[in-house]
């Protein structure tokens, strides 16, 4: 079935940061690039909400997906980034997970070929912010749609594929430093 994501995502934007600024928002609490390379590789993110994104303020929750739009990712929220605020870098999308996984969701818009091009053909691009995704891209990707059994299949192996690269990342980083440390420790210098 081919689909809008606008046909079943409704997307809403953080508040702008000069609005959060005058609301006296700490830095801590705002949701930032690197809470969602976190999110992608977290272990825990399950959710029974069937609705996500459903809470109508610029804070997110665990299983809530959401989409930084200068870099152009998306990331289901974790546990540890749950409660915090989102700015306008960000879309919250909302949806019936009955129709749509998240982690598929996140496969389509981080790593699809299709949707790569869609974004590079319609990036907004200003002096001061740089190329950015707009909602309106966001809405217009046009996808197949599989069975909601193949999507949360697919998703899984997203999601592992992710796990499995980032603690290959994790293991290649310790043996360097060990090896590092090693020859620093022969070698004296």
């Amino acid at each position: 079935m081919s689909i809008r994501l606008e046909d079943v995502i409704a997307f809403s934007a953080g508040q702008n940061s000069t609005r959060l600024r005058s609301m006296d928002i700490p830095e801590e609490i705002l949701l930032t690039a690197a809470d969602m390379d976190s999110d992608l590789v977290s272990e825990t993110q399950e959710s029974t909400c069937m609705i996500y994104g459903a809470e109508s303020d610029d804070t997110v929750y665990a299983g809530d997906v959401v989409v930084h739009l200068a870099r152009g990712k998306a990331s289901v929220v974790s546990e540890q980034s749950s409660g915090k605020v989102i700015s306008a870098s960000f879309v919250r999308c909302e949806f019936d997970k009955r129709k749509l996984d998240p982690w598929y969701l996140c496969y389509i818009i981080n790593e699809s070929g299709a949707v790569r091009i869609s974004f590079s053909r319609n990036l907004q691009c200003s002096y001061i912010s740089g190329a950015r995704l707009s909602i309106a891209t966001l809405k217009g990707i046009e996808l197949e749609l599989p069975p909601i059994r193949k999507q949360r299949e697919l998703g899984r192996i997203y999601r592992k594929t992710l796990r499995a690269e980032y603690l290959m990342k994790q293991k290649a980083e310790d043996t360097k430093r060990y090896m590092l440390h090693s020859i620093y420790e022969i070698g004296g210098v």
